[in-house]
């Protein structure tokens, strides 16, 4: 009876062994499944990356294009702001060298007005003294 019970607990053991095992294959084949598919799905990646490589190079270059373009429209901008500071200055000067010119004229102008109404009053004095010594001969 002793040996009996030896066996049905022997065979017990064996077949939740045997259970186990089945289990942990099922575990093992299932892990396998999974990292085949990872390294399928790692393999497409890795072909994939060169024409991503490639797209990504394109765009950059694309993108340092229109940089190196925009710091020259910047350089021939900061140049016309430039040129365009450099005539209003120039013009500034000249507006000022004007404003000289007219004010000397006008004060040339105002002296020769007093001169002329002062020669216009000697002018008036003798033709009143010319008069008088006119008169006086007479």
């Amino acid at each position: 009876d002793a040996l009996e019970q030896e066996k049905i607990e022997l065979v017990a053991r064996y077949e939740a062994a045997l259970e186990e095992t089945a289990q942990k294959f099922a575990d093992v084949t299932a892990e396998k499944e999974m990292l085949k598919k990872g390294m399928q799905s790692m393999t497409t990646m890795i072909e994939t990356l060169p024409s991503e490589k490639a797209l990504v190079d394109a765009k950059l270059e694309q993108t340092l294009r229109a940089l190196s373009e925009s710091e020259e429209q910047l350089a021939k901008s900061k140049a016309e702001v430039a040129q365009a500071i450099a005539e209003r200055d120039e013009a500034l000067a000249k507006r000022k060298e004007l404003e000289a010119q007219y004010d000397d004229l006008l004060h040339k102008m105002e002296t020769l007005h007093r001169d002329f109404e002062k020669m216009a009053s000697e002018k008036e004095q003798l033709r009143v003294e010319k008069e008088a010594v006119t008169a006086e001969l007479m």
